[in-house]
């Protein structure tokens, strides 16, 4: 994992430059000694924490200088070295965490912890880091749909992401709080707040149904869901506005279509039953896009490779008798009990080829790998 060097102790609060009262003209003035001698900090600090960052990880690297800035100004908050990793088509922020296990990204002055005082802490961690997420108004953007708090007491809430209004897909955020309500971790697949994107459809919705249909195998027949205006933003690749259905052929063949709504095309198809291993792919550790075969479960994507040999095709995954499988689960922070026993979570995603968990996605395709 990334670790990103610690500001000086001695480094005060970013401030303006020769703050002031407001003026109707403008004066030219002098930095004074104080000004100057913290912008050289800075500078000398992110110059510090490029060269903290090893040749096999270029993560920092991969940041924009406002990203920098803002990596800069939260070890100076939090006192602490921090760590993150960088997804590679979108540069945005999908781990971190600060590296001292006695310090945390932000902490809650709240004595009594709520659900809504939980919410609030995340989303003023979210609001006051969002040059570092590339998100520009964190509040309209990131809406949540899960909260839960584990047996430790760990919180846990997770983001979609939507821009205008409309969702962008696939999206999924989580900032991890700790049982005193301080944020302990933040995981995202997410977008930068898009720019200069269409907001208004050329293809109809009735159209795309139209088009979705067609794309699908022996589809005649089908039933076709209404279509949803989303964002489509998988990887690297361009933000398009688009249609999203789903096709209804039979009980084993329900796809998944994704029609663009300015030029009519397939962006993407698949088939949500699980009635043969399904290939996605997710990035690791190292930042690189890895093949992997998941398990589908109703347009649920699972780390379980059932692609072996060795697999009992009378299983049934994900939670019932599986036999031969390759499973990768997390323990979500969970600690063993005394009876030696310890809680463990599929780790599961919208989309076959986006998973949340960087360090699931390594130990699904090195254990398979070297099996």
């Amino acid at each position: 994992m990334l670790t990103v060097a610690a500001a000086p102790p001695d480094i005060n609060r970013l401030q303006p430059l020769n703050s002031g009262p407001a003026s109707n003209q403008a004066v030219l003035t002098t930095p004074s000694d104080e000004d100057t001698q913290r912008n050289n900090k800075l500078m000398n600090k992110l110059t510090h924490l490029l060269e903290r960052t090893d040749e096999k990880s270029s993560d920092l690297k991969q940041l924009s200088p406002k990203q920098r800035k803002a990596a800069a100004k939260l070890i100076e908050q939090t006192g602490s070295d921090i760590r993150l990793r960088v997804r590679q088509g979108s540069k945005t922020i999908r781990y971190l965490k600060v590296a001292d296990s006695d310090k945390r990204l932000k902490m809650s002055t709240h004595k009594v912890l709520t659900d809504e005082v939980r919410k609030q802490v995340a989303q003023d961690f979210l609001s006051e880091h969002k040059a570092l997420l590339s998100i520009n108004v964190p509040e309209e953007e990131f809406v949540l749909f899960s909260q839960n708090t584990d047996d430790l007491g760990y919180s846990h809430l997770r983001y979609h992401q939507q821009y205008n209004q409309i969702p962008i897909w696939p999206s999924d955020a989580t900032v991890h709080l700790d049982s005193s309500g301080n944020v302990s971790l933040f995981e995202g697949t997410y977008i930068a707040t898009p720019s200069r994107v269409a907001s208004t459809p050329v293809v109809t919705a009735d159209d795309a149904m139209v088009k979705a249909k067609a794309a699908v195998p022996d589809a005649d027949n089908a039933t076709v869901s209404q279509a949803e205006l989303i964002y489509f933003a998988l990887d690297d690749k361009p933000v398009r506005l688009a249609w999203k259905q789903e096709v209804n052929v039979s009980d084993s063949s329900r796809w998944l279509v994704v029609i663009d709504a300015l030029d009519g095309s397939v962006l993407t198809a698949f088939n949500e039953v699980m009635n043969a291993n399904i290939v996605g792919s997710g990035t690791d550790l190292l930042g690189v896009k890895r093949p992997l075969n998941v398990w589908n479960q109703s347009g649920k994507y699972y780390l379980i490779d059932t692609s072996k040999k060795m697999y009992d095709k009378s299983s049934n995954p994900p939670d019932g008798d599986v036999k031969g499988a390759i499973i990768v689960v997390d323990a979500n922070h969970n600690a063993q009990g005394n009876d030696g026993s310890i809680d463990l979570f599929h780790i599961t995603s919208n989309n076959p080829n986006s998973w949340p968990l960087s360090d699931g996605v390594s130990a699904s395709f090195w254990f398979i790998k070297n099996l």
